[in-house]
């Protein structure tokens, strides 16, 4: 590891206590789950706090309105509609910038999950296996590779020992581990869960959780491309 790897590791190493070692409280009910379903689907080349206006407006406005379903291009057509005008957001207003292009892929994801398995409550009931339930958004859910499913659980409060490898978190891991992570990997779970084994055997040897590891990850190399150290 090269100089600059060190000083990395050792920034996230001083973060980790501060990150918090507690788990996600659960979410409950059919349309909150939805609601933290839809932020993670908009949040996709997406900054996060537009995605969470974005999610809130549609939960607001009652997504996804229930099992009485209308057919998948009116779906898609009321959620655009919300998705269109502008997000009042502390920094400003904004727009978010995929509203066509989400809209289908939330139209999809209620069809497929209300067709499969009756609601989304359900789906997360079908098992106690967190990879197993990882594998079936992934499949069943338009939008949602492992990364966006892996955050979803998290926030969701159902498995916090699932890793959110995202660009900085993957920047971090060639950086400091000099391990090639290839984007194309990351959007299939074999690939995704090779990097993840690598990760949790960071965590064990560093006496944290997951969810600490890369939350401090995160923040660091937030921080270090902020002042264009890397």
């Amino acid at each position: 590891m090269n100089r600059h790897g060190s000083t990395l590791e050792h920034a996230v190493k001083r973060l980790l206590p501060h990150t918090g070692s507690r788990a996600t409280r659960r979410v409950s009910g059919e349309r909150a789950l939805w609601r933290c379903l839809a932020t993670c689907v908009l949040s996709s080349r997406v900054p996060y706090d537009t995605a969470l206006a974005a999610a809130s407006r549609l939960h607001t406005a009652g997504f996804p309105w229930g099992s009485e379903l209308p057919p998948r291009d009116q779906l898609r057509e009321r959620v655009e509609r919300l998705l269109t005008p502008a997000l009042l957001l502390p920094r400003g207003a904004v727009r978010y910038r995929f509203p066509t292009a989400r809209a289908a892929w939330l139209a999809d994801a209620v069809i497929g999950v209300y067709a499969t398995h009756g609601a989304l409550t359900t789906m997360l009931r079908s098992t106690a296996d967190p990879w197993e339930l990882r594998r079936q958004l992934v499949a069943s859910v338009p939008g949602v590779g492992p990364k966006q499913a892996s955050m979803f659980l998290r926030d969701a409060g159902i498995a916090d020992h699932l890793a959110v490898i995202d660009s900085h978190v993957a920047k971090f891991m060639v950086i400091v581990f000099q391990r090639r992570v290839a984007p194309c990997n990351l959007g299939r779970l074999a690939g995704y869960e090779t990097h993840e084994a690598y990760l949790a055997a960071h965590a064990r040897e560093w006496h944290v959780t997951m969810r600490q590891l890369d939350r401090a990850i995160w923040a660091t190399m937030r921080a270090a491309m902020e002042m264009r150290l890397v």
